[in-house]
């Protein structure tokens, strides 16, 4: 039998430009959660009042405002979300969704028919919608999209995987749902974006610090991560075109080099490494086959 019941969990700080559109897209969806929680992580910018605002009549919107913070950390933000997790995993629910509050939907039936592909595949683990970004003022899907992965900002979990996985891990350097999408196929579970399921991102991607910033944390992150070496240069050379075009690329492998100078370890857990190096090479190897770069 089918089953629609799921819960969304959104972690933000200083998101009055986007949180409002976010919430209106939420509202106007023709299946809604049975609860959502919006964790205020110590904005100064008048986000929670946005959010009391637009979710007035709407008693399935809930939010909860955590303790001020004043560094920035990029494990924050799913350090929240598990907060959240442990104020609502007493409900009766089957799925849960993370979501960040610079998203909106371009139909109304988004999670309609994201739970659909669910009940419609029991192997299904995680699954969420494709990222479009604005080029020249027009949403057009991110390069970066896979269908074998999930962007972090609108990741829906099994709630047995969510569980399973132990939900959130926090990283320094970010990561967080990349590890749950790694942990999720370690266990044998399917991972999708949902080809025509479009999502707007109102933020582009690694553009909260600048982008060439953000260019060299990913790096950062990659490293962290355990990523292979051989892997990485493939990885920058693949997306030397992605914006900024050539210098994200170079920004990517000096973060990378960066972190592995100061003789920083991977932070995510052996097995996981294990596995995921083993996997990069595999498409390493198809590459070099010139059978394409394969998922992870």
């Amino acid at each position: 039998m089918s089953d629609v019941s799921f819960c969304l969990l959104t972690a933000c700080r200083n998101e009055s430009a986007f949180i409002g559109e976010t919430i209106r897209s939420m509202i106007g969806q023709s299946l809604r959660p049975q609860g959502w929680l919006i964790l205020d992580d110590g904005s100064t910018d008048g986000t929670a009042d946005i959010v009391r605002q637009l979710s007035r009549g709407h008693d399935w919107i809930h939010l909860h405002q955590l303790e001020p913070r004043h560094e920035r950390s990029f494990g924050a933000q799913y350090r929240a979300i598990m907060r959240g997790y442990e104020m609502m995993k007493t409900r009766p629910f089957n799925f849960i969704g993370a979501l960040d509050a610079d998203i909106s939907f371009e139909s109304a039936d988004y999670y309609s028919r994201l739970i659909h592909e669910f009940n419609c595949n029991p192997k299904l683990g995680i699954a969420g919608g494709v990222i479009c970004e604005q080029e020249n003022g027009v949403f057009k899907e991110r390069h970066a999209n896979a269908a074998w992965s999930v962007a972090g900002g609108v990741q829906t979990f099994r709630r047995e995987v969510f569980e399973t996985i132990g939900g959130y891990v926090p990283l320094e350097y970010g990561g967080s749902d990349g590890l749950a999408v790694l942990m999720a196929k370690m266990k044998g579970w399917e991972v999708r974006s949902i080809a025509g399921l479009r999502v707007l991102h109102h933020r582009p991607s690694s553009s909260a610090d600048g982008v060439l910033r953000g260019a060299f944390r990913r790096g950062l992150m990659d490293a962290a991560f355990g990523y292979h070496p051989l892997f990485m240069v493939m990885k920058c050379a693949r997306r030397i075109t992605f914006k900024p075009p050539v210098v994200g690329s170079l920004l990517s492998l000096a973060g990378y080099c960066s972190f592995k100078m100061k003789s920083g370890r991977p932070v995510i857990p052996a097995d996981a490494l294990v596995f995921l190096q083993k996997t990069q090479m595999d498409r390493v190897s198809r590459a070099f086959r010139l059978k394409g770069f394969g998922e992870v």
